[in-house]
């Protein structure tokens, strides 16, 4: 014991001779030589407010998204659902409601310029992983019947919802906004189909690999696909600028995608192929590959378009095949769907008020906006079925599964509001028409098709969608497909 504490008493010394004198000496000098900062208290103070906030808001925003979305998940439905309702929770029209000093004490407006921020840049991963996935098999092997079926379920909800927006009130169209951006754009908004959410529904359900759901998924992909190029047809034509703009920026717009696909995607195709034959580490390729990501989307807000656009691209171009590519999108995932995407609802639920809709007025307008939106999108989806040939079973269930809006239809949302397309009555009955449709696609297809074990909790991940590696695809029961196909 005696050499053992002769030891530890020396280390002590040690360390405070060594350590803490040095260390007290060095505060000694900075207290005496200290000068008055010529700096603001009240900046000084601010700063360090906007921290402590963000450190609050952002745990806070994360646990009740991420709890809403694990008790939606428990009763079948995809997390995205609960992460919806829990932005909608933390906003005006239950929070604001119940508590307004807290709600405006968790998002002050000097606060929200950083989530926003960095709720943006979770969107420009997500939309880079949906680019990605229209690559995906389905597209060629079901490719006249995705095509058409996808166009069929755009074209008829995009005429429904131009002809719906002359017959809403001229209040729900923002000042400064043109009437043909308008109704363009609410045609759009009644077009969307979430090809992420539509896929994590049909895994957890086993139905991925039935005919009805490769080709759901390929239709959806070309239905999303063909939004956003018209997407970037509004957004040049919103009248930003001169018609010397315009036409620089469309000719930009056509330059980039050219480009990208003609030149980048096959060098980005033999560089990976070529990595990939070396057996190192690949660490400085995932970081390439963040960079490319995010000065595509650079592009793509230079270009005059939008962020989104220029990742979206990046998607595409992107061998789907790779090995390296795939640990890229394991490693962003996490960081978007944990942190920046919930915080992206969050900032959706800030600007939807559902206390616009107390009125009986806008309540009979919700409920008109609802009812075309689900039918039109079901007419279109089924009667191009019907037209290449599928049964009436198959057709109603592409129906369903292309009626799912979800987090794509947010982001469309949440750019309409940005570009002050929408007010915020209609924005708030456009996000009540996204939930529900989205709640609805799993329940009416457990209805349609024969029940099955569950697919193992991958966490909904919006990506991935077309994994072959489940078994047992889902069919329609068999007195089902007798009556349908009468």
């Amino acid at each position: 014991m005696r050499p053992a504490a002769l030891t530890w008493r020396r280390h002590a010394l040690a360390y405070v001779l060594i350590v803490v004198l040095p260390m007290v000496g060095g505060l000694a000098l900075l207290l005496l030589n200290a000068r008055p900062v010529a700096r603001s208290a009240e900046a000084s103070g601010m700063h360090g407010d906007l921290i402590g906030v963000l450190l609050v808001t952002v745990p806070i925003v994360l646990a009740i998204a991420h709890l809403c979305g694990a008790v939606v998940h428990r009763v079948g439905q995809p997390r995205v659902i609960g992460e919806m309702i829990g932005g909608v929770l933390l906003g005006p029209s239950v929070l604001g409601v119940i508590s307004p000093g807290v709600q405006h004490a968790l998002f002050p407006l000097e606060i929200m310029p950083i989530i926003n921020a960095m709720a943006q840049v979770g969107v420009i991963f997500f939309m880079f992983g949906i680019g990605l996935e229209l690559n995906a098999p389905g597209l060629r092997n079901n490719g006249v019947a995705a095509v058409v079926i996808g166009h069929a379920a755009l074209a008829v909800p995009f005429v429904c919802g131009i002809l719906l927006g002359l017959f809403l009130p001229a209040s729900y169209q923002p000042q400064g906004a043109g009437r043909l951006p308008y109704l363009f754009f609410l045609g759009l908004a009644m077009s969307v189909s979430a090809l992420p959410v539509l896929a994590a529904i049909l895994r957890q359900r086993r139905l991925v690999n039935s005919p009805a759901g490769i080709l759901g998924i390929a239709a959806a992909a070309i239905g999303d696909a063909t939004v956003w190029c018209l997407l970037v047809v509004l957004m040049v034509f919103t009248g930003r600028g001169d018609s010397a703009t315009v036409l620089r920026t469309a000719a930009l717009t056509i330059l980039f995608a050219v480009v990208m696909l003609a030149v980048v995607r096959p060098a980005l195709r033999r560089g990976l192929a070529r990595a990939e034959r070396c057996e190192r580490d690949h660490y400085l390729l995932q970081v390439v590959l963040t960079l490319f990501v995010l000065l595509c989307a650079l592009a793509g807000e230079q270009i005059g378009v939008h962020p989104i656009i220029g990742a979206f691209v990046a998607g595409v171009v992107m061998p789907r095949s790779s090995g390296i590519v795939h640990d890229f999108l394991q490693r962003t995932e996490g960081l978007t769907l944990w942190v920046l995407l919930p915080l992206f609802f969050a900032s959706v639920g800030l600007l939807t008020d559902f206390g616009a809709l107390r009125d009986g007025t806008a309540l009979l307008f919700c409920g008109l906006v609802l009812a075309v939106a689900v039918s039109s999108k079901f007419a279109g989806a089924m009667l191009g079925a019907r037209l290449m040939g599928r049964s009436r079973g198959e057709s109603v269930a592409l129906g369903v599964m292309l009626n799912c809006r979800g987090l794509t239809e947010l982001v469309m949302l949440n750019i309409g509001q940005s570009l002050g397309l929408i007010g915020d009555t209609l924005f708030s009955i456009l996000v009540v028409t996204t939930v529900v449709t989205t709640m609805a696609a799993g329940p009416l297809l457990g209805l349609l098709y024969s029940p099955a074990p569950a697919e193992p909790d991958l966490g909904d991940s919006p990506h991935n969608p077309t994994d072959t590696s489940a078994s047992g695809p889902g069919a329609l029961p068999a007195s089902a497909s007798r009556r349908s196909s009468g």
